[in-house]
């Protein structure tokens, strides 16, 4: 496959609990750290995160936008954390024209600053900031079908050069984490061995029965938002795609740090 032609990375992770930007030497961000070499020559990087939840879709075009600390308790060495933001409203533009030539309509919101479950993992991923982040926001109104037709729009952009950060969580129910109890919950590690299966598969029809019938998926994901950067990562797979699963700790015995990079199939290097 010509270098030219080869689709950009695109990238699932799990960014955890704040307190992750202070684990500099755990697995998952050692994991995050090999990752962020393939984006090397990158254009730039589009990411999704749940904690910009807008009923319709939005896009951040600010030339340099800011981060924001959206949590609260945790200890004062996170408040005091940046990220070298960078944006690109001309890039923004090109991806608003590509979503719209693909019956996807968005908006453009200069001021939405960049939550944790962006600037965190890019911490990890891009520790200089050398490569412009446009931040889209999560369109929750949305339903599966719509979520796929978003994935594949972006699955064309990664041709252009994008890559693409789809940031969520492989297990997220609040009710059952516990710092206390050691080793993860068995709903748990069936769930990732089920999805660590399907990202390989690629077949979106099965994830959508799993989403649909499976108790496993249906208490780690008693709400959706954080699941939706999967399904849209999974939509915005292609053909020469391999997965690359990057498994990780879990945290409080519920909270799943996995992480999965799709690379066209000669790219990994």
């Amino acid at each position: 496959m010509s270098a030219l032609l080869r689709p950009a990375p695109l990238l699932f992770v799990s960014h955890g609990a704040p307190s992750f930007a202070l684990q500099t030497q755990s697995k998952a961000a050692t994991n995050l750290q090999m990752q962020g070499k393939q984006l090397t020559g990158c254009k730039a990087i589009i990411a999704i995160s749940p904690h910009w939840s807008t009923a319709s879709l939005y896009i951040n075009n600010a030339a340099q936008p800011k981060i924001v600390h959206d949590f609260y308790g945790f200890a004062p060495a996170l408040y005091q954390l940046d990220y070298p933001a960078m944006g690109s409203t001309e890039d923004a533009n090109m991806i608003a024209s590509a979503l719209r030539q693909a019956g996807i309509e968005s908006q453009f919101d200069t001021h939405a600053a960049w939550d944790h479950g962006v600037w965190i993992p890019m911490r990890f991923l891009r520790p200089n900031g050398d490569i412009p982040v446009i931040h889209l926001s999560y369109p929750a109104s949305w339903n599966l079908s719509q979520l796929t037709a978003l994935g594949n729009a972006l699955a064309a952009l990664r041709a252009q050069g994008f890559a693409l950060l789809m940031s969520g969580a492989i297990s997220h129910n609040f009710a059952d984490l516990n710092p206390n109890q050691s080793g993860s919950a068995n709903y748990v590690e069936r769930l990732r061995t089920k999805l660590f299966t399907l990202a390989s598969s690629k077949t979106l029809p099965q994830l959508d029965e799993l989403i649909k019938n499976d108790a496993d998926f249906k208490r780690a994901h008693p709400t959706f938002e954080h699941f939706a950067p999967f399904y849209i990562a999974l939509a915005a797979t292609q053909t020469h795609d391999k997965a690359y699963v990057y498994q990780a700790d879990v945290d409080y015995h519920a909270l799943a740090m996995d992480s999965i990079l799709w690379l066209a199939q000669d790219a990994q290097t």
